[in-house]
């Protein structure tokens, strides 16, 4: 039985893989990504305090941690069961409108309706489980390090199954990868401001 459950998982990981890859921005988009990148180093980034399940504890690490992140676009309210317009649409309205105009550059026919942005955000190795589809994640900064981190098979070491990872490091590139059957987790900085962009559509 454990032969067949790591066969299957072999399976899985192996089309995970092959539909997980790079995609360089074209050639009108670093006007706004170089802007964007701006944006995000002068502006006063949302501090929250990881708090149990409402601060995704099992994704972002330890309870009471501060961590500099917000969505746009649809939100998840823990206190309601429907998608909700998220309220920092408003007070960040030119940079919403500034990644709209990006992802609507790279790629018109992409299904989203949230956009998460992180500031140097570390997560754990995590399942995104609510989202439907594919993800759309670049890195904008000038940092070392980073990236992201999926897991694309199994390995065996000293006689032990364990996840197989691949580090993807996507500074000014467009990781396209599906967050809801690759496990992954965030990539440790060296140094410098690392801002992930993630566009993606939450059912």
């Amino acid at each position: 039985m454990f032969k067949i459950e790591n066969l299957q998982l072999e399976e899985i990981s192996e089309k995970v893989k092959n539909e997980t890859w790079f995609e360089e921005p074209k050639e009108e988009e670093y006007d706004l990504l170089n802007e964007i990148t701006d944006y995000l180093h002068d502006m006063r980034w949302v501090k929250k305090r990881n708090r149990g399940k409402v601060g995704r504890k099992n994704i972002y690490g330890e309870e009471d941690q501060i961590i500099e992140a917000f969505t746009l676009g649809l939100s998840r309210r823990y206190d309601k069961k429907e998608l909700v317009n998220s309220q920092y649409n408003k007070k960040y309205e030119y940079l919403f409108s500034m990644l709209k105009e990006l992802v609507k550059i790279h790629n018109p026919d992409f299904l989203w309706n949230c956009i998460q942005l992180n500031k140097n955000v570390i997560t754990k190795e995590h399942f995104d489980k609510n989202n439907n589809g594919k993800s759309y994640c670049i890195g904008l900064g000038n940092y070392k390090g980073g990236g992201i981190d999926g897991v694309v098979g199994r390995e065996k070491k000293d006689g032990v199954w364990v996840d197989k990872w691949e580090h993807y490091s996507n500074n000014y590139l467009w990781l396209n990868y599906n967050g809801k059957y690759q496990k992954h987790k965030s990539s440790p900085i060296e140094s410098g401001d690392r801002y992930a962009i993630i566009f993606f559509y939450r059912s």
